[in-house]
C-alpha cells in the first residue's frame, strides 16, 4: 500500500496513548473504559532520530504531541534501526506507529511499574 493510502488511518493526537509523557502508568489503563484503550496509535510527525544518550547503540525518534509535548521514544523498527545504523538518513516527515510495552519497573528498584511508549514501525513520506 502506498504510504500516502495510509494517512487516512492516522489520528490527531493532542495526547499519545494515554499520557502526554514517555510512559503509561498502568493503573491509569485499568481504570479506562474498555472502548478508550488502545495499546497501539498512528500519527504523522515530523521526527528527528538520534542515538539514545545512555546505550549509545539504541535509536531514539523526537517529536511534539499536538499539544506541544516533546517525547523522546526508543524506536524499535529493525529496518528503521538498519537504515541508521548504516548512517543512510531517514526523512523527517513519517507515519509512526506507537506502541505500549508491557508494564516493567528496573529491577531491585522501589519505582513503580510503567508501559513505556516504542516506535514500533516508522513510514517514510
Amino acid at each position: 500500500m502506498p504510504p500516502q493510502k495510509i494517512l487516512k488511518y492516522c489520528e490527531d493526537a493532542t495526547v499519545i496513548l494515554h499520557s502526554d509523557n514517555d510512559r503509561v502508568d498502568p493503573r491509569v489503563l485499568e481504570k479506562l473504559p474498555f472502548e478508550q484503550w488502545k495499546s497501539l496509535q498512528l500519527v504523522r510527525r515530523e521526527v528527528q532520530f538520534s542515538r539514545d544518550n545512555y546505550k549509545h547503540y539504541d535509536w531514539r525518534a523526537s517529536f511534539s504531541d499536538d499539544s506541544g509535548h516533546l517525547l523522546s521514544l526508543k524506536v524499535t523498527d529493525p529496518k528503521i534501526e538498519e537504515r541508521l545504523n548504516g548512517c543512510i538518513e531517514i526523512g523527517s516527515d513519517c507515519i509512526l506507529t506507537i506502541s505500549l510495552a508491557a508494564p516493567w519497573s528496573p529491577p531491585n528498584s522501589s519505582q513503580p511499574e510503567r508501559c513505556y511508549k516504542l516506535i514500533a514501525g516508522v513510514i517514510e513520506l
